[in-house]
């Protein structure tokens, strides 16, 4: 789907530039090891990405090359988020992305992992590190309104995100990692991130499952049915005709940009936009579904496509 995040470059969408040109679009990126993320790159330039990166290396690169980014602004956070204020620790492993505030739980990872795969989740380091609340973050760089949170720390989302209560109003879609299996010693699971999200008004409207071998029954030569251990999990806020303009119009950019457009329709029609905005949104998801289609938009290839994406029998 590379191509669809050029979308305002390769389609005509003027009254959606003004719209989200105008919308104020803040996001913030915990653990933001890498390029951002990329269901968000439609609309880059219309955003203030706020990134959360404590380990030192990483967060440095992400300076340096901050002004390469296709996002409106770039704001670096070098304190890690946590449920409260002070000094931590940063377990560092030996595969970076695979570090946390948790330590890595032993018994879980043998279970799962071979003898050299364990090797990538061995600490080689320990930082100490300065945290902060989420809601202090958002005082201090100016991110108390953003509309998306993008969440992936290796354990200890829920902390963070239990950490905001004042900021979560504001957000109308979170992407968080969950786990099914306690990879760090005292990891909160998927059901209880699901629980939180819930109780704060959120829906859960994707699941991109990571399903693994266990190696400790491993048998080369025979298959097995493999176990799901996690998944990184879209929530949206319902539409809610109560909430402000604004709030309406930032969950509108995020639709498009996720390829919502069930979502983007509704909203549209409770701002009573005019029916070239309508047009508009029709005309992303036109350009996303020739994206899937890869330039073959015969009827086969469409029923095709919506039988593998979709099992809506209504």
């Amino acid at each position: 789907m590379a191509r669809y995040r050029k979308l305002f470059e390769l389609e005509p969408l003027p009254r959606l530039r003004e719209l989200f040109a105008a919308a104020g679009l803040k996001a913030v990126d915990v653990g933001g090891r890498g390029k951002g993320f990329p269901g968000l790159l439609p609309i880059a330039p219309f955003v203030d990405y706020f990134v959360s990166e404590p380990e030192t290396a990483e967060a440095n690169r992400l300076e340096a090359t901050a002004g390469e980014q296709p996002w409106k602004n770039v704001a670096l956070i070098r304190e890690a988020l946590a449920q409260q204020s002070g000094v931590v620790k940063l377990f560092v492993t030996k595969k970076p992305g695979m570090s946390s505030l948790l330590q890595p739980n032993k018994e879980i990872l043998h279970r799962f992992y071979s003898p050299d795969n364990l090797g990538k989740l061995s600490i080689e380091s320990v930082q100490e590190v300065q945290a902060i609340s989420l809601d202090e973050a958002a005082e201090r760089y100016g991110f108390t309104d953003a509309a998306f949170l993008k969440l992936d720390t290796q354990g200890t989302e829920l902390d963070i995100l239990k950490s905001g209560s004042r900021l979560l109003p504001a957000v109308q879609a979170i992407y968080v990692e969950a786990a099914f299996q306690p990879f760090y010693c005292d990891q909160p699971l998927f059901a209880d991130v699901d629980s939180f999200m819930r109780a704060n008004g959120f829906v859960l409207f994707a699941l991109n499952r990571t399903a693994i071998r266990r190696h400790a029954g491993h048998r080369p030569s025979v298959y097995t049915q493999h176990m799901v251990a996690w998944a990184h999990c879209l929530y949206i806020r319902e539409p809610d005709t109560s909430e402000e303009r604004e709030a309406l119009v930032r969950l509108l950019a995020l639709a498009v940009s996720l390829q919502c457009f069930d979502v983007a329709f509704e909203v549209a029609a409770r701002l009573h936009l005019p029916d070239t905005v309508d047009a508009e949104i029709q005309r992303c998801a036109a350009f996303a579904t020739r994206v899937m289609l890869d330039g073959d938009d015969s009827p086969e290839a469409l029923a095709a496509l919506t039988a593998r994406v979709s099992r809506d029998k209504g």
